[in-house]
C-alpha cells in the first residue's frame, strides 16, 4: 500500500464508504478507488481490461501517441534552436516587458530572465475587492513570466540539474518579491508546457502569480494537511512521506528532496517533496531549490523518453500568506498522457486515472536508468 494511500482515510475518501462497509480492495484491483490522505483526494483507477482469452486489450481510438501534444505541435527537440517570431528568444527582448530579474552566465548573457506579463488576465493588485453584500469580486494579481531558458527548443527535459535549479532558485526568488506587494493574499508558481496545459508559446516559460485572492482549493490543501497530521498522529504528514516513501513510487530522490508518483487524477503524476518543512517555495533555501531543480529535471526527462514528450503541468503547493497553519510545499509535476477526464466528475462525481502510481514510478525509472 503506498504511502500516499495509508491505512488511514482521509475524509473524502471515508465519505465514499457506507458506515459499516470496508473498502475491500486492493491497490492492484482492475477497478478501484484509491486515498490521497495529504491531499484528501480520492481517484478511480481503471486497470487495463482483459477479453475473453485472457490478453490485455484496449478500447478502439483513431488519435495516436502525437495526440499527447496538444495541437499538433513537434517535439521540443525538433524545434529549432531560435524562433524568429518568438517573443521570448534572445533578441526579441524588445517585445517582452522589461526584466526585473535575469539569471546571467560567465560572458553575461542572460540564462533565465523574469519581467511582468504583457497580457495578464487579472486586474491590478490593489484595485479593488469584494463589496459588502456582493456576490462577486474584482480579480486581481500581480503576473510574471519567467523564461527558463535562451533556447526555443530545450525543456526541463533537456537542461541540466544545475541550469534548473537555478531557475527554481529564480522562480523563489520572484515568489518572496510578489508575496511582499500590497494586497497579494496568496503566490502561485507554475508551468504549462503545451497547448493542452494551457501554454499559448512553446519557448519554455513559468509563471510567478500574486493573487488577491485565496483560491478555495489552496485552503482546502492546508486543512487536508492539519487533517492528515492528526489522522496518523505526527507533526506533519508531507514530512513523513519524505522521509520514509512507498519504495514502489519513488522515482528520484537525494538528501534534501524526494519525487514519488502519487494518487492523482492525471497518470504520471509525480510530487516533488523537499525534506525541508517550509510553507512555500519562497521559504526554502538555496540547497533545497538546487534538489528541487533536480527531482524536476529528472522527472520531467523520465517523463519525456517514457512517453513522447507530453504536454504538462508543474504546479508548486503552498500555504497563503498570513495563514499560521503548518504547511508542508511541494511542486506536482502532471502530465497530460491520455484524454483529458476531468469530465469524470461531473459523470461519476471524482475523476479517473488509468495508471497506477507505482505502475507510473517503474516506467519512469526504467526510463531514467535508460538515460542514464
Amino acid at each position: 500500500m503506498s504511502a500516499l494511500a495509508s491505512h488511514a482515510s482521509s475524509a473524502s475518501f471515508a465519505e465514499l464508504l457506507a458506515e459499516d462497509e470496508d473498502a475491500g480492495a486492493g491497490a492492484c484491483d482492475r477497478y478501484v478507488i484509491r486515498d490521497n490522505l495529504v491531499a484528501d483526494e480520492c481517484v478511480l483507477y481503471l486497470g487495463a481490461p482483459a477479453d475473453a482469452l485472457g490478453a490485455t486489450s484496449t478500447k478502439p481510438r483513431d488519435t495516436g501517441a502525437t495526440a499527447r501534444r496538444g495541437g499538433g505541435r513537434a517535439a521540443t527537440h525538433e524545434r529549432p534552436r531560435t524562433s524568429a517570431s518568438c517573443p521570448f528568444c534572445p533578441g526579441n527582448e524588445k517585445l517582452c516587458a522589461d526584466a526585473v530579474a535575469e539569471v546571467c552566465t560567465a560572458d553575461g548573457a542572460w540564462a533565465a530572465r523574469c519581467f511582468e506579463n504583457r497580457f495578464p488576465i487579472f486586474h491590478a493588485l490593489g484595485s479593488g475587492g469584494a463589496k459588502p453584500g456582493a456576490n462577486y469580486a474584482r480579480a486581481t494579481a500581480r503576473m510574471e513570466v519567467v523564461v527558463a531558458a535562451r533556447r526555443h527548443d530545450v525543456d526541463l527535459a533537456q537542461q541540466s540539474a544545475d541550469e534548473v535549479g537555478r531557475l527554481v532558485r529564480l522562480a523563489r526568488d520572484r515568489a518572496r518579491a510578489v508575496a511582499g506587494a500590497p494586497g497579494c493574499r496568496h503566490v502561485r508558481v507554475f508551468q504549462n508546457h503545451g497547448s493542452r496545459a494551457g501554454g499559448s508559446l512553446v519557448h519554455a516559460h513559468w509563471q510567478v502569480v500574486g493573487l488577491g485572492f485565496v483560491p478555495p482549493r489552496a485552503r482546502h490543501l492546508v486543512r487536508a494537511q492539519a487533517t492528515a497530521a492528526a489522522t496518523k498522529k505526527c507533526a506533519c504528514a508531507v514530512c513523513e512521506l519524505a522521509r520514509d516513501p512507498d519504495p514502489s513510487t519513488v522515482v528520484w530522490r537525494d538528501d534534501r528532496c524526494v519525487a514519488v508518483a502519487a494518487v492523482a487524477a492525471r497518470a504520471g503524476t509525480c510530487w516533488v517533496v523537499p525534506r525541508a518543512c517550509a510553507p512555500s517555495l519562497a521559504d526554502l533555501d538555496d540547497a533545497s531549490c538546487r534538489s528541487v531543480g533536480a527531482a524536476l529535471r529528472a522527472v520531467a526527462a523520465a517523463t519525456y523518453a517514457a512517453y513522447g514528450d507530453p504536454d504538462y503541468n508543474v504546479a508548486f503547493a503552498a500555504r497563503p500568506a498570513g495563514d499560521s497553519a503548518t504547511f508542508h510545499a511541494y511542486a506536482v509535476f502532471s502530465p497530460h498522457l491520455k484524454e483529458d477526464c476531468s469530465l469524470a466528475t461531473l459523470q461519476y462525481g471524482l475523476p479517473i486515472c488509468h495508471t497506477a502510481p507505482e505502475d507510473a514510478a517503474f516506467a519512469l525509472r526504467r526510463a531514467l536508468d535508460a538515460l542514464g
